[in-house]
């Protein structure tokens, strides 16, 4: 996909101008060029990837800045307190380097007549440019806010001040489980619904809204889920462009057997997240793994994002490889 970042792309050298402590596990980064050109305007729902120690991890712009003068993402400290969210937690001070990819969208925000947004916790970055441009646009829309407790949901304040009764605000800390069935029973027929959080969160809410029209729902999820499972079984795969034909081991992926065979792939994830590595299906039926395309788009073979999905029931593929 052409907005996609990959492990290929350049990278730019970006500055932490500011650093704000949001709760007590999570910091909002503001970024602006270390030199050169003024950074690119985003599009709402675009992630930028920050590199660090020899490692990347992609992060939501939580705004739109209409001149280019800056990007802002905001860090949630992992809970074992390791890992990457832990090293920008502990490096990225006032002054530090870093650098980044431009921005990419797989979560593209689509004219609708009105939306609601769902945020659990941390996923509520990518909705708050959403947010910002449907307001300025003087479409209706409606928040619902999900976390533990007020003091550990990011941006909160600010939204219930300048929105008030367009943002529900649920705690489970105090009101338990939210109920999804009775949450979507009230929501206007018409209504795009943008949601990203938790994987529990999500999968609920897919399975509630499985009768839905197909891209009604659109959802951004914060990384991939189990790429090889025990039932996973050998298939034969033939790349067209190269005319090269392997097999695809039960426990290995499209990807690894493209490289293996020097066959150039972008890609960025490998958890089926980023939309990197989108390729088109010639032939075959595919078991898609990924967290971008809709239930739609699932009951088709057409694409398929090879670092993560497979061939259904071990029957061949043939891809534009």
């Amino acid at each position: 996909m052409d907005d996609s970042a990959n492990a290929h792309d350049p990278l730019r050298t970006v500055v932490v101008s500011r650093r704000a402590q949001l709760t007590d596990d999570i910091i909002e980064l503001t970024l602006a060029p270390a030199a050169g050109k003024e950074l690119v305007v985003a599009e709402p729902g675009a992630h930028i990837r920050v590199h660090l120690g020899g490692e990347h991890r992609a992060y939501s712009l939580c705004s739109v800045e209409p001149h280019g003068r800056t990007w802002t993402i905001a860090i949630a400290r992992d809970r074992s307190n390791r890992g990457f969210s832990a090293m920008l937690h502990d490096r990225a001070v006032l002054g530090t380097m870093l650098e980044v990819t431009e921005p990419f969208n797989n979560f593209q925000l689509l004219q609708a007549p009105r939306y609601v947004f769902i945020a659990g916790g941390i996923g509520i970055t990518p909705l708050l440019p959403m947010i910002e441009t449907v307001t300025r646009d003087e479409a209706e829309w409606e928040l619902v806010y999900v976390g533990k407790r007020r003091t550990a949901m990011a941006y909160l304040d600010q939204l219930v001040d300048r929105h008030g009764d367009a943002v529900r605000v649920h705690t489970s800390e105090q009101l338990g489980r939210l109920d999804l069935k009775d949450l979507v029973s009230q929501l206007p027929a018409d209504a795009m619904i943008y949601a990203c959080g938790p994987d529990s969160l999500l999968d609920d809410l897919e399975s509630v809204g499985a009768s839905w029209p197909p891209g009604r729902l659109r959802v951004e999820r914060f990384q991939g889920g189990v790429v090889h499972e025990p039932s996973d079984q050998a298939f034969p795969i033939e790349f067209a462009r190269t005319e090269l034909q392997a097999s695809v081991g039960p426990d290995q992926t499209v990807l690894e057997v493209a490289e293996s065979l020097g066959i150039f792939v972008d890609v960025s994830c490998e958890e089926g997240t980023c939309g990197s590595c989108l390729t088109r299906v010639l032939a075959g039926e595919v078991d898609h793994r990924d967290f971008i395309l809709t239930p739609e788009e699932r009951t088709r073979s057409e694409v398929m994002y090879v670092c993560v999905s497979r061939s259904k029931h071990g029957s061949p593929l043939v891809l534009d490889l």
